[in-house]
């Protein structure tokens, strides 16, 4: 099998498994995200107070109800809602079950594509070169809080895809393409603006005035339309509709920044209860790798502005008052840390060390099974819940309580057999890619 037509297979092999699970049900934040392209495509409004009632993630201004969400992947799903609606008349359901439509579909969209396409990615550009390569990358991504976020409406799985993206084109000496997937990344998630904030201010430590200057006009064109819907929405070119939530009042000063929060540092660190190294075990042995084997890598200043960025955007995000996330598995903010620390250092785990092998065989599993586990069962654990896996995700697979959000729940089905069946098709599709993938020499 030649190279592009394995990369063809690895990319929809991906995609069956990263669309198995979707989040098609209302919830608070996917509601938020799917009111806006609803309201702008069947009644030409921001005005989402046809779905109101079943969010509570939206801001009112002057009395009218919008969603609070950064706007990029609603103003995408616009057309597309109103091409659905040429062919399928939405306006007779009822508000839920069009809000269900529409979420299934962005679900794909806006969850399961980026999935794939991150792992098309990070093993394109670093695993293929790696013996056992497909069998790391899988485990490092399906067991974390990444899988979780594949197939759901909700931004994080998104913007990092574009921040991988935009990384990418500046390894490529594209800055100005880098520029525009950054700025595509701040309208997708606001937080995302560390990022950009990180990496400018190391090009401009750095000297390079020009890269600064291609990249910082990729960016401009998403702050002029950020400032646009700004002024649509709130009134304003400069405020964000997050100044006016009403479930998060703390967001109307300074956005929810404030003093750096030592307790925020250890629960998005370590912690059970939102630790990204808890919730992407394999961190530890891609921070490992990376410092071991420091002297066998060269790293570009575009790695090293990358992963101290990561650190930033850590630090940084441990001043806002909404870190916890609500009711989520795991740090879902921080979705662009393991994709970036991955692409770079997930190459440099060697399994022919015995304590390689042993941490990927536990760390690995243990990401794996978590993540398997929360996906059959919970999802989006409460935000009450400080030790989620030991407090929801476990007592709902001993009791039975099961997600039938699959593709077999779509005929009705119920249980833990779509989710053994997964677990087959997962064990199945990596067999097949590890025989079909082609050898170091022909990568």
């Amino acid at each position: 099998m030649s190279v592009k037509k394995f990369h063809i297979l690895f990319f929809l092999l991906s995609l069956v498994l990263s669309s198995y699970y979707i989040d098609w049900l209302p919830n608070w934040n996917s509601t938020s995200r799917a009111a806006l392209p609803l309201s702008l495509a069947l009644e030409g409004t921001f005005n989402i107070d046809e779905y109101d009632e079943f969010t509570g993630d939206n801001a009112t201004v002057e009395g009218i109800p919008i969603s609070d969400k950064s706007p990029l992947p609603g103003l995408m799903m616009t057309p597309i809602v109103y091409l659905v609606d040429l062919f399928y008349d939405l306006d007779e359901l009822e508000p839920r079950d069009r809000l269900s439509v529409v979420i299934f579909i962005a679900s794909i969209l806006f969850g399961s594509f980026p999935m794939a396409l991150i792992l098309l990615f990070v093993y394109k550009f670093r695993m293929r070169y790696v013996n056992n390569g497909i069998l790391i990358l899988y485990i490092a991504f399906f067991g974390s809080f990444l899988f979780v976020f594949s197939g759901s409406f909700m931004s994080h799985v998104f913007t990092a895809f574009l921040l991988l993206w935009s990384f990418l084109h500046l390894e490529k000496d594209k800055y100005f393409i880098a520029g525009l997937l950054m700025g595509a990344c701040f309208m997708s998630e606001y937080n995302m603006a560390i990022f950009g904030v990180a990496w400018g201010g190391f090009m401009m430590m750095r000297g390079k005035w020009k890269v600064l200057l291609l990249f910082s006009l990729g960016v401009l064109p998403f702050i002029l339309l950020q400032g646009w819907y700004n002024h649509v929405t709130t009134g304003s070119f400069l405020e964000l509709a997050y100044r006016y939530q009403e479930n998060f009042v703390h967001n109307a000063d300074a956005y929810g920044f404030g003093a750096p929060n030592l307790e925020a540092l250890y629960h998005l660190s370590i912690s059970q209860y939102r630790g990204v190294v808890f919730y992407a075990p394999i961190l530890i042995l891609v921070i490992a790798g990376g410092i071991l084997q420091k002297k066998e890598f060269k790293t570009s200043w575009v790695e090293q502005m990358a992963v101290l960025s990561c650190v930033f955007y850590l630090l940084v995000f441990c001043c806002n008052k909404s870190w916890y996330g609500g009711w989520t598995y795991g740090p879902r903010y921080l979705a662009g840390i393991p994709v970036l620390l991955f692409l770079i250092y997930l190459n440099r785990i060697r399994l022919k060390s015995i304590y390689m092998k042993v941490g990927l065989i536990f760390l690995g599993g243990f990401g794996v099974i978590q993540a398997f586990m929360d996906k059959a069962t919970l999802l989006y654990p409460k935000t009450s819940m400080k030790f989620p896996l030991f407090d929801g995700i476990i007592p709902a697979f001993e009791e039975g309580n099961y997600n039938d959000r699959t593709l077999p729940g779509l005929f009705g089905a119920e249980g833990l057999w779509p989710h053994l069946i997964f677990f087959a098709l997962f064990i199945t599709v990596l067999i097949l890619l590890h025989k079909k993938a082609p050898s170091i020499e022909e990568a």
